[in-house]
């Protein structure tokens, strides 16, 4: 009698929430690198050499290795693509968004606006990558200006003078100018981030 009650109490007990689905990103129209940038993007990272080794950066994104190719399998971006941005935007913070560093807990106040919360991190990639346009074919200058627009074109359209820092700090390409804010320049200013190209060269990671 006692056995028969126990087990009518535990099928009475809550069931877990399911756990939402991530959905798979699909592309479109594949982003392609303006014309008028391929000489800037292909000569700079032949010219360019990284100023700063960045050894803590690199060995925590090879022990999260996991994590970012299960980003890939979901995106379609390259595991060091993900790796890049989640180190610009989140400083590899796994409890962060993957658009712009926020909470994943809370709706996101900063651009872009009105997005979120996620449940984890790889479910916050899926939205950030679903409102970017992703190259199909992740070549050198594609993979580049890729990067540099998920952070803003401003550089290369208003301070040409200025290699973006969320590329190139770090490496021989970049020394001061930056937007501290949203839209806010700064001439004197100096990134303290490593960017997305001593990243890529701290993995070893070939583009062409």
């Amino acid at each position: 009698m006692r056995l028969f009650r126990w087990i009518k109490r535990l099928f009475k007990r809550k069931k877990p929430t399911p756990v939402t689905p991530v959905v798979v990103v699909e592309v479109d129209n594949g982003l392609v690198c303006p014309e008028q940038y391929v000489k800037h993007y292909k000569t700079l990272w032949v010219s360019s050499y990284v100023t700063k080794k960045i050894p803590k950066i690199i060995k925590k994104i090879h022990d999260n290795e996991s994590r970012y190719f299960r980003a890939e399998g979901l995106t379609g971006v390259p595991w060091y693509v993900v790796a890049c941005i989640h180190n610009m935007e989140c400083s590899q913070r796994f409890d962060r968004n993957q658009l712009n560093g926020q909470r994943l807990d809370r709706v996101t106040t900063w651009v872009p606006k009105g997005y979120g919360p996620w449940e984890n991190w790889e479910a916050s990639c899926v939205d950030a990558f679903k409102i970017k346009k992703l190259p199909t074919d992740w070549n050198l200058v594609n993979t580049l200006y890729f990067l540099e627009a998920y952070n803003g074109t401003g550089y290369l359209r208003f301070h040409k003078d200025v290699n973006s820092p969320y590329l190139w700090s770090f490496t021989s390409a970049y020394t001061r100018g930056k937007y501290v804010s949203d839209g806010k320049w700064s001439h004197t200013a100096v990134s303290k981030q490593a960017g997305c190209v001593a990243i890529l060269r701290g993995l070893d990671i070939k583009l062409k």
